[in-house]
């Protein structure tokens, strides 16, 4: 199985997501739009909800994803912003 060489996690208070994974960090910020928008649990995500939001990189030699940045969130709305500022475009 192949996996996606970057992926986002989602930490919050209400639960954890896989949102978004890609080759390319370019992909990640539309694809965690539409999660956010177009699935149940996305949509269902509370404005309230805050956590931690982490930008990991896959390890080629084992598979692991190991390079990961992470910044804390504070509600729905900021969640773009911090993904943005990981560095996913």
């Amino acid at each position: 199985m192949e996996y996606k060489k970057y992926r986002i996690y989602l930490n919050t208070t209400h639960g954890n997501y896989i949102p978004a994974s890609s080759n390319t960090v370019n992909d990640l910020v539309s694809l965690f739009k539409y999660w956010l928008e177009r699935t149940n649990e996305g949509f269902y995500l509370p404005m309230e909800a805050s956590g931690t939001v982490i930008l990991q990189q896959i390890d080629k030699k084992t598979g692991a994803y190991v390079n990961e940045k992470r910044l804390p969130f504070k509600g729905r709305n900021d969640l773009i912003n911090a993904i943005r500022t990981l560095g996913a475009r």
